[in-house]
């Protein structure tokens, strides 16, 4: 909305002439200074839209820098937490492999344990019935 302020009055005067009336050179400059009161305003909201904007598109470089920034640093901790995941799967496949070959060490001394047991167990009952015997 525009106050009494904002608006601006031209006055006309028009002279009377053989050919009908025609407006006075006077009027003629009221009206030009009128405009060129208008362009100094036009030019002076321009300026400060201007101002505006390069103030937004500041405020929005930082941002931008700043958001940059954040993805820089969580591409930096992707990067590493996919590095630490490739060393823990690393660690975690030797450490299966480890258990892996123990069981079967484990299972393969436990086989063992058994044919010597079984053997003894035999051997002792085959001294034991030939003692019978005598």
């Amino acid at each position: 909305m525009s106050t009494d302020e904002d608006k601006i009055s031209i006055d006309i005067e028009v002279i009377e002439t053989p050919r009908g009336k025609v407006v006075s050179l006077e009027s003629i400059k009221n009206i030009i200074n009128a405009l060129n009161l208008l362009n100094v305003e036009l030019i002076t909201s321009n300026e400060k839209i201007n101002n505006e904007v390069l103030n937004e598109m500041i405020n929005v470089e930082r941002e931008l820098k700043a958001i940059r920034k954040l993805l820089a640093e969580n591409t930096i901790t992707h990067e590493a937490l996919k590095e630490n995941i490739r060393e823990m799967k690393d660690v975690l496949k030797s450490n299966l492999d480890s258990l892996n070959t123990n069981f079967k060490k484990l299972s393969n001394d436990f086989e063992s344990f058994e044919k010597n047991i079984e053997r003894k167990i035999i051997s002792s009952l085959t001294k034991f019935i030939q003692s019978s015997k005598s």
